[in-house]
């Protein structure tokens, strides 16, 4: 696998999308070396075989905002969102990935979640500029 997000801190924060009916996820990361958002999830279909995960950049909190409303399809999706903090996400890995991350996600890393909730753009835009100025 590629690098896809380079070391640049041991404790990272991370936002987590997740529609409703739970077809499409993704997580949220800045690369404060780069400067540039982190966005890596995956799609589903109804026999919950996994798509091909996506792995992309962005400098943009706008065009990743316009982004998330296009693949949550926000105008009939309810969401589940939240802030998790991993602690030593690297380990003995120098990049990040779709596996790194899923492997993560439990409690034990939970800021906070909010579930079944609208995706407003407002909060969302303000969660991306929160994980951008928050550091370690």
């Amino acid at each position: 696998m590629t690098d896809l997000l380079t070391i640049d801190a041991h404790d990272k924060l991370v936002l987590y999308f997740e529609d409703e009916g739970k077809d499409t996820y993704c997580y949220i990361l800045y690369n404060f070396v780069e400067r540039e958002y982190f966005i890596c999830g995956a799609r589903t279909n109804v026999l919950n075989e996994q798509y091909c995960p996506f792995n992309f950049y962005c400098k943009s909190k706008t065009t990743l905002l316009e982004y998330l409303k296009f693949i949550f399809d926000v105008a009939f999706a309810r969401m589940t969102y939240g802030l998790y903090n991993f602690y030593n996400i690297f380990g003995d890995r120098d990049y990040i990935d779709l596996q790194v991350l899923d492997s993560k996600r439990n409690d034990l890393y939970e800021v906070t979640i909010y579930n079944g909730t609208d995706f407003k753009s407002n909060i969302v835009y303000n969660l991306l500029k929160m994980l951008k100025e928050i550091r370690y």
